[in-house]
């Protein structure tokens, strides 16, 4: 991922005019595509690049446009994303909706996707050119004076973007879209397999997007956009209300387009090969550390392959210090209760019931108190074995040399 990446990223909830419906998910959309973009990606995103609902402005939008495409400045992989609603008129134009656009006169301030396309094919010094529509169309916000397309008809999407299948001057420009019906089929409540937030609302097409970014569209460690478009167009399908649509000049050159690092699947796995080789020392320093690795991995990705069976494993050798450790702080609490009352009762409940799932959930502190009494534990017993070996040994051999204590030298 050599090379100068320049992105713009609009996502828009709401718009200016309430005829046209608000969304749920397209500023989510925007701020997560945008901070792949810039983690795993290594874009550009300037902050005035990144267009929230009222700084999504027809004026806002062309002038990022103007930025990416426009200017001569060479840029070796320049996108666009958008998120919100596509307006369609009378004649089948279709546009972006800027924040201030009117749904009865689209032509005012909405961006035709006519014009995109020409931007797209006339833009100079750009080695690759990668645009993102996640737009739904809703019939009620295109009910204009010059009247709209009826409301069950699909966007006409293929046909604004035609001519870039035809042009065989430019290479790597590409225009990848999806169009929902409208805003309820346009969107979904879910969290992400790779990720750590909770379920939230997103564009049914923007959430695969992400979902592929993080890792889900490569077998290796780096995402490409023809490997992206073939996962998203795998999940969404034969969903009718969205439509996907790949156009572009230069397609055979998608799998060489690197749009991000597969970084959440190279963290994860890492992570997991990290505690598989502290589980196998079986000291409770690197089994603890084992369990606080797989606790982070599987916080939001409970699936993760290979998670599942070695969080059993870790459980079960966490299992074989419950015993011990109860035992010694058993011996102890008196002494701990007077100076610690409220430490003692975490202790004893916590050791008595130790799995991942209560290292995970313990303060950083406690976590290492929790460590320290299964190390002291364990080899208390160790010392008391040893000592009953010795015993055996003056038993069977009177007058034999004692052997060495652990950490005491010979008088």
């Amino acid at each position: 991922m050599e090379g100068t990446r320049r992105a713009v990223v609009v996502g828009l909830n709401e718009y200016q005019d309430s005829r046209i419906p608000r969304l749920k998910g397209a500023v989510n959309d925007a701020r997560e595509i945008c901070a792949r973009l810039r983690e795993h990606g290594k874009f550009e995103v300037a902050d005035e690049h990144l267009l929230i609902d009222k700084d999504a402005t027809c004026r806002n939008i062309r002038k990022g446009i103007s930025d990416l495409l426009w200017r001569l400045d060479p840029c070796n992989l320049t996108l666009f994303y958008f998120s919100g609603h596509g307006l369609q008129d009378s004649s089948q134009h279709g546009y972006i909706a800027p924040w201030d656009a009117d749904p009865e006169e689209p032509f005012v301030c909405g961006i035709r996707m006519s014009e995109l396309r020409e931007l797209v094919l006339a833009s100079k010094n750009k080695d690759s050119v990668v645009i993102l529509l996640d737009c739904c169309y809703s019939g009620d916000a295109t009910e204009g004076k010059g009247g709209a397309a009826p409301e069950e008809e699909a966007p006409a999407v293929d046909q604004w973007f035609a001519r870039l299948d035809e042009e065989s001057a430019g290479k790597g420009k590409v225009i990848l879209a999806s169009s929902g019906k409208d805003e309820k089929s346009h969107e979904v409540c879910r969290g992400h397999e790779l990720g750590t937030e909770d379920a939230h609302d997103h564009g049914a097409f923007t959430f695969h997007l992400i979902e592929g970014l993080d890792g889900k569209a490569s077998e290796t460690d780096e995402v490409t956009l023809d490997g992206l478009r073939r996962y998203v167009d795998d999940q969404l399908g034969h969903d009718k209300q969205h439509r996907l649509t790949f156009f572009g000049a230069g397609l055979t050159q998608a799998d060489q387009i690197i749009l991000a690092k597969a970084a959440r699947r190279s963290e994860l796995k890492e992570l997991l090969q990290r505690a598989e080789a502290d589980l196998l020392k079986g000291r409770p320093a690197p089994v603890f550390r084992a369990a606080r690795d797989l606790g982070k991995a599987m916080i939001g990705n409970p699936k993760y392959k290979g998670a599942t069976e070695l969080q059993a494993r870790i459980d079960q050798k966490l299992a074989e210090y419950r015993a011990p450790a109860t035992h010694w702080l058993t011996d102890h609490l008196l002494d701990i209760s007077t100076d610690f009352p409220d430490l003692s009762s975490f202790l004893l409940t916590s050791v008595q019931r130790l799995s991942l799932a209560v290292i995970r959930d313990a303060p950083d502190r406690r976590r290492t108190l929790l460590m320290s009494l299964c190390d002291v534990a364990l080899k208390n017993i160790e010392e008391e074995v040893f000592l009953g070996q010795l015993k055996a040994v003056e038993q069977a051999v009177p007058g034999a040399q004692q052997p060495v204590l652990p950490d005491k030298k010979p008088a």
